[in-house]
């Protein structure tokens, strides 16, 4: 998954693929969707070529019909010292948009409390805004192993190429992962997502609410089933 920043005359994009890798070359091939075009995905096929540690040329290709065309090639070196970056543009610095409703997690490290029918676990969490790309970085820290995806999990949130959704990838540290698309709904945000870990699947939907105290509700239910799991996150001084 990648995405690029607003861009005049074709928006905003996100693109889906897969990549093959060998010892010298990394071959990503991609389904672009644009704001100004949505309904008209591009195909691209992106070809990372090494020639040694120090030296790679990045190549991006669009399938024509006729195959791929390629329509603009980079030459990298590796370089000793790093440029600093530029000041982000003020209207970029914080949330915007469908992630508007998370813009009070965006910051400092924060311990969270997850009750529910009277037992609680307790797990670490930053969220960082990702300036131009529009999109929000979680990563949770938990105490104890939590399902399939282990103790340590990396959650992005970005806007999706149409008007009301967004999507959602969560890497876990055991290698499984959970992706699929959010809708705002207010103050609240619910989500579909498909787990993969292995040859298994799994559907769960989500439902996260901003509640009249300040603390987030959580209902979780696995799809097929009738049995909906409910809980609590306060933060450790509010709890």
């Amino acid at each position: 998954m990648s995405v690029h920043p607003e861009v005049a005359t074709i928006g905003w994009g996100l693109a889906e693929g897969t990549a093959e890798t060998s010892d010298a070359r990394i071959v990503a091939r991609l389904s672009l969707t644009q704001s100004v075009r949505a309904d008209a995905p591009r195909t691209l096929e992106t070809r990372f070529d090494f020639a040694d540690r120090d030296h790679y040329r990045a190549t991006l290709l669009e399938d024509t019909g006729k195959g791929f065309a390629p329509l603009v090639e980079w030459a990298y070196a590796r370089a000793r010292e790093l440029s600093a970056l530029p000041a982000v543009a003020a209207e970029a610095a914080t949330p915007s948009e469908r992630l508007q409703s998370l813009t009070s997690l965006v910051g400092a490290p924060r311990r969270f409390v997850a009750t529910a029918e009277g037992s609680a676990r307790a797990f670490d969490a930053t969220f960082e805004w990702i300036p131009y790309v529009k999109a929000i970085r979680a990563r949770l820290s938990f105490d104890a192993v939590e399902g399939p995806l282990g103790r340590t999990v990396d959650v992005y949130l970005l806007r999706g190429a149409d008007a009301s959704t967004i999507r959602v990838l969560a890497i876990g540290e055991s290698g499984a992962i959970f992706e699929g698309r959010a809708t705002p709904r207010g103050d609240a945000i619910d989500a579909t997502l498909r787990g993969h870990d292995g040859s298994r699947t799994s559907d769960v939907t989500l439902r996260v609410e901003r509640t009249s105290s300040g603390a987030w509700s959580v209902h979780v239910r696995p799809s097929g089933s009738n049995v909906e799991s409910e809980f609590t996150l306060n933060t450790r001084d509010s709890d």
